[in-house]
């Protein structure tokens, strides 16, 4: 999904379970995640620039929360590094996207909304 107002576009997958809590409620409970930001290289072809994944299930794959950075040349190895984080959310993503790259939410009052939305997230969030 290309970006308003900055070059980068978002690509992001995530995994949930929809469980029953009690009688007649639900909670969402995520099992994974892979958020990837990208921009253009030189050639025109998307360059990746940052990703968060989390896939704790994956045979052979770290289970915590981790980002990959993109790195050429002589730090090209750093690509393949998994940096630990913490969990991250998308609206987390979207926030610093907003900040650090001027992505611009393309409806009025769309970052406070982001930001509201996070802080009931985030007042809900248990790991498992």
């Amino acid at each position: 999904m290309p970006l308003n107002g900055c070059d980068l576009s978002l690509y992001f997958n995530h995994v949930f379970q929809i469980v029953p809590v009690d009688s007649g409620h639900f909670k969402v409970r995520s099992e994974g995640y892979a958020y990837r930001v990208d921009r253009p290289s030189e050639s025109g072809t998307p360059e990746e620039v940052i990703s968060y994944h989390w896939h704790p299930h994956l045979l052979g794959g770290p289970e915590f929360p981790h980002m990959h950075v993109h790195a050429s040349g002589r730090d090209k190895h750093l690509a393949r590094v998994h940096f630990p984080t913490g969990r991250m959310s998308i609206e987390r993503l979207v926030l610093f996207l907003i900040r650090e790259y001027g992505a611009m939410p393309t409806v009025a009052g769309g970052e406070s909304l982001v930001r509201e939305n996070l802080q009931r997230l985030e007042n809900a969030w248990r790991w498992f």
